[in-house]
C-alpha cells in the first residue's frame, strides 16, 4: 500500500513539474520580442539597389528582403522591397540603408537607430533623405 502512495505521489510531483515546465516555455516565447519590418521603394529594374550596412551584427539580424513588384518584368516598373528585423539581444544598433545608382551613387538614404529592450522588443527612430522625398509615406 504504501508503494501504490508513493508513486502516486511521484507521478503527480511530475505531473506538476511538467506543467510547469510547459507553462514557462509558453511565457519564454512570447516574451522573445517581435520581428520589424522595413519597406522602402525601389526600382532595380533601372539598375538602382539598396544597400545596408549595420554597425553591430550580433544585436539584430535582417532574416529575409523580399522585393515585391506588380510589374513583372516589365522594364522602368517599380516595386518594393521589405526588410525583417529579428532581434537576437538587447542593446543599440543602427543601420544604415543607402539607394544607390547603377554607378554606386547615392540616391536616397534611410538610417535606422534601433533600441532592444529586455524582452527583444524592439523600438525605433528613423531619419535621412528618404523620409523627405515623395516615395516615403506613413
Amino acid at each position: 500500500m504504501k508503494n501504490k502512495k508513493a508513486i502516486i505521489i511521484s507521478c503527480v510531483v511530475i505531473l506538476v513539474l511538467l506543467v510547469g515546465i510547459c507553462i514557462a516555455l509558453l511565457f519564454n516565447n512570447k516574451n522573445q520580442g517581435s520581428t520589424m519590418s522595413i519597406e522602402f521603394y525601389d526600382n532595380s529594374s533601372m539598375g538602382n539597389s539598396w544597400k545596408y550596412y549595420i554597425d553591430n551584427n550580433d544585436i539584430i539580424s535582417i532574416n529575409s528582403k523580399t522585393d515585391y513588384s506588380e510589374c513583372g518584368d516589365q522594364d522602368g516598373c517599380g516595386g518594393k522591397i521589405i526588410y525583417t528585423i529579428k532581434p537576437l539581444k538587447p542593446g543599440k544598433v543602427k543601420i544604415d540603408f543607402k539607394w544607390l545608382s547603377i554607378d554606386d551613387e547615392l540616391q536616397k538614404e534611410a538610417v535606422y537607430e534601433l533600441t532592444i529592450d529586455n524582452n527583444l522588443s524592439i523600438s525605433e527612430k528613423h531619419s535621412g533623405t528618404y523620409f523627405e522625398s515623395d516615395y516615403y509615406q506613413e
